[in-house]
């Protein structure tokens, strides 16, 4: 496959419930996670512009190759942030019911696109789109189209026993908890990898990745860290990946494989640490004066980004190389077109997805979901009542 060679980036997420949760009365919106969320989706787009669009390898054996891995390192952190915010804004102090309407918004959200752009893909590619997409567009949970999507359903599910169990401990256990979690799934699993641990593309680091968002929002980590260490820690972050991917070429040690690409993998150390230092970073900002409504008109968009983006087909055949004539031009003004790019993508993206919501209501599909979300909370009920 394709991909297989490639730096790739985001696979795919959901913020569950897309609203911010409160964990006192005195709490309120964070606008900060919106707009943490809205910026790690245009990390995304940088990702597959810069690896699956060819950047990266068609500038090797030049001076803007270096410049080029920066901006990869500095994004590639998304996948993991999306995971943290999404455990940080799910976490409440008290238990709290789970919206299974969410599951079936979800899903239909994911379905419309796949089977939306898988025709259009059709009539634009003659002769490549077979019956076989169209089906695993409309069953992407078990077709693995989106693998972030397929992982966070079931972290989904699985939201409100993670959070009592984050309740549950205490603060000074719960820091230990967090402590030896990021030692022995990152740094432990990054250098012994052939133990397989957990893989970068998989359900268990995104457990991973939720679980320490919730714990971050309880114990309050990182409050007393001024903005300008936590951007050097990510500066820090980034020179050290970059470092390594300079210097290192592929080396085996105690049957573990340490290759280049190590330190920019989702669940390296540097790119971990990088994406909890945007949260922190950002989970400060209460209010952005100007920018607080366009911030709730984007964040419950933000998600069509991916679905567009990453479709398969589209990741295929449209996004593969399709960045590579930017190498021509000066490195900056490569940089700039992929960032205006990136920007311009993500607020399409979003216009689209209020279309497409609109849509959802005036054909009463939310509604639908509602009545499915009932017939499944009645469904659990009466099985989990006998046991």
């Amino acid at each position: 496959m394709k991909q297989q060679a490639r730096l790739t980036g985001f696979g795919g997420y959901s913020v569950a419930g897309m609203e911010q949760t409160q964990l006192s009365k005195t709490d309120s919106r964070i606008y900060g996670l919106d707009a943490l969320k809205i910026l790690s989706m245009v990390y995304v787009v940088i990702l597959h512009s810069v690896g699956m669009g060819g950047v990266i390898f068609a500038s090797k054996g030049s001076a803007s190759h270096i410049l080029i891995m920066v901006l990869f390192l500095w994004t590639q952190c998304a996948v993991n942030i999306f995971a943290l915010v999404t455990g940080y804004v799910s976490y409440t102090d008290k238990p709290k019911k789970l919206n299974r309407k969410r599951i079936f918004d979800m899903w239909f959200q994911v379905v419309f696109y796949g089977l939306v752009i898988t025709s259009i893909c059709f009539f634009i590619f003659p002769g490549k789109i077979t019956s076989k997409d169209f089906l695993c567009s409309a069953v992407p949970l078990f077709s693995n189209e989106y693998w972030y999507y397929t992982a966070y359903f079931i972290v989904y599910l699985m939201s409100p026993f993670i959070n009592a169990a984050v309740r549950s401990l205490h603060e000074v256990t719960l820091r230990k908890t967090v402590a030896a979690v990021i030692i022995v799934f990152s740094f432990f699993s990054i250098f012994a990898n052939s133990l397989g641990i957990v893989q970068p593309f998989s359900f268990t680091w995104v457990f991973v990745l939720y679980f320490l968002g919730a714990a971050i929002r309880k114990c309050r980590i990182g409050e007393k860290i001024s903005n300008l260490k936590l951007v050097c820690c990510i500066v820090v972050c980034v020179i050290l990946s970059l470092c390594w991917y300079m210097v290192m070429k592929e080396t085996s040690f105690l049957n573990s494989t340490w290759d280049e690409e190590l330190l920019s993998k989702y669940i390296s150390p540097t790119m971990l640490i990088s994406a909890i230092c945007h949260l922190l970073i950002f989970r400060r900002i209460r209010t952005l004066k100007g920018l607080d409504k366009v911030l709730r008109f984007m964040s419950p968009c933000v998600f069509a980004t991916y679905l567009i983006n990453a479709h398969p087909i589209v990741y295929l055949n449209v996004m593969y190389d399709a960045f590579v004539p930017l190498t021509n031009l000066n490195v900056f003004l490569t940089v700039l077109f992929i960032l205006l790019f990136a920007v311009v993508f993500v607020i399409c993206s979003c216009l689209i997805d209020k279309l497409r919501q609109i849509l959802f209501k005036v054909i009463r599909l939310d509604k639908f979901s509602g009545l499915l979300a009932k017939l499944s909370d009645k469904i659990v009920d009466t099985v989990s009542s006998r046991f």
